[in-house]
């Protein structure tokens, strides 16, 4: 049959533009898969994003779910209009949805839509979840499923063969397009290729008007196609998205550089604000350097103007400490999936440091004694470097009494990793 075909060709007066059609249909088919894989990939990392952001949601309160609602909507869109995999939806997620859909989801959908202004709330992720709950493989196609599974694990080989096609085909179908158009041209073989006998049979191009001639012209077309919807195919969807993820980056590293100013300033203006230590910086500070530093600092007693009325140190750094919370915040929701593990790994370190966790419980003490109260006496003197004589706080508890110097150490080395990691 095949030869068949191949006469068919051979002989029919169309055969250029049979050829042409079939190389066509192959670049499209090359093309459609790239985007197939790319729209693969897209899937997994917003499942993965909102799976981080919401690893339990039947403990998350109304606004939370409210959120989650929303995202889930967006996503379902996307779904239904096939920007994301629906396959890959059902195989990584189906069992979770469904399970949140019949825990909470469908009660609170109802409620949304007790408003009439919401009847129509939340269609498009019904629409999805009906597919997911509707959607069931025959027991043949499952049965063929795991048939090709297991002839395909029943030798390492086979399984190899899977993984090295699957991890290198563009390599594989490049060195083969390479083979093909040597062998295709017209072009004299080198006098040193000529000479080894393998590459004489290989390479040597077939007589014209054979069928050997008409599959290689066949297979010259589907390879120039091949590098052609390569080519097409790392225009408009690879350079695209590397222009997207440099922008991306870019943000990124701009949210990485606003963490980075609020470990260092706070305790920089701290220092400076009375002119004893205008050179500390935590960002290259040793032990010693921040030993002596708190010899001479007490967040409760050193004032900073800020917004135009003074404040103690501490609630400078606790104003800051708030800020770096509502930075990583943002960066797992919004960048999660442009984050590499190094990234992630430091701002979970960062977020449950000591440097964060001091300083808090530091601040919620001043807090719960009403320490916040700046004497008038303080205010006049504030640039002739006194400090003002209140009592420690309740039980004798002080700024001595928490880790400070182990917390400043802490984020000194937090604020080099950090550093390091988004490439600052």
């Amino acid at each position: 049959m095949i030869q068949e075909f191949f006469r068919y060709i051979k002989n029919s007066d169309n055969a250029e533009v049979i050829v042409a059609v079939i190389a066509l249909v192959a670049s499209v088919i090359v093309f459609l898969w790239g985007l197939y894989h790319q729209r693969k990939l897209d899937t997994l990392n917003k499942l993965t994003e909102l799976r981080t952001k919401y690893p339990n949601s039947d403990e998350l309160d109304e606004k939370g779910r409210e959120n989650y609602l929303r995202e889930l909507e967006f996503f379902a869109t996307g779904v239904n209009t096939y920007i994301y995999s629906y396959k890959i939806v059902k195989k990584m997620s189906r069992t979770r949805l469904k399970s949140q859909y019949n825990n909470w989801i469908y009660g609170t959908i109802q409620k949304i839509r007790g408003n009439d202004n919401n009847k129509d709330a939340y269609k498009e992720y019904e629409r999805m979840m009906e597919r997911l709950k509707n959607s069931s493989e025959s027991k043949l196609i499952r049965r063929m499923k795991l048939n090709i599974q297991f002839c395909i694990q029943k030798t390492d080989t086979g399984q190899k063969f899977i993984k090295i096609l699957g991890k290198y085909w563009i390599l594989i179908g490049l060195v083969a397009t390479l083979i093909i158009k040597i062998i295709f041209s017209p072009a004299p073989m080198m006098e040193w290729l000529s000479k080894i006998e393998f590459c004489n049979k290989i390479l040597l191009r077939p007589a014209e008007k054979t069928l050997y001639f008409e599959v290689l012209s066949l297979l010259d077309a589907v390879a120039t196609s091949f590098v052609a919807s390569l080519v097409f195919y790392g225009l408009n969807v690879v350079l695209p998205s590397r222009e997207k993820n440099k922008q991306i980056q870019g943000e990124i590293q701009d949210i990485a550089t606003r963490i980075l100013d609020e470990i260092r300033k706070p305790h920089a203006r701290c220092a400076n604000e009375y002119h004893k230590q205008p050179q500390f910086n935590i960002a290259v500070a040793s032990e010693e350097d921040i030993k002596l530093f708190l010899q001479t600092m007490n967040y409760e007693k050193e004032l900073c103007y800020e917004k135009d009325e003074f404040v103690e140190g501490i609630e400078l750094v606790h104003t800051s400490i708030q800020r770096i919370e509502e930075y990583i915040r943002e960066l797992r929701r919004v960048y999660l999936s442009s984050l590499n593990s190094e990234q992630l790994n430091i701002l979970r370190d960062l977020q449950n440091s000591l440097y964060i966790e001091e300083f808090k419980r530091y601040y919620q003490h001043l807090h719960s004694i009403n320490r916040f109260s700046v004497p008038e006496r303080v205010l006049k003197e504030k640039y002739k470097n006194y400090k003002d004589e209140k009592p420690d706080g309740e039980g004798g508890i002080n700024q001595d009494s928490f880790e400070i110097e182990q917390a400043l150490y802490d984020a000194s080395i937090l604020y080099k990793r950090l550093k390091e990691a988004f490439k600052i």
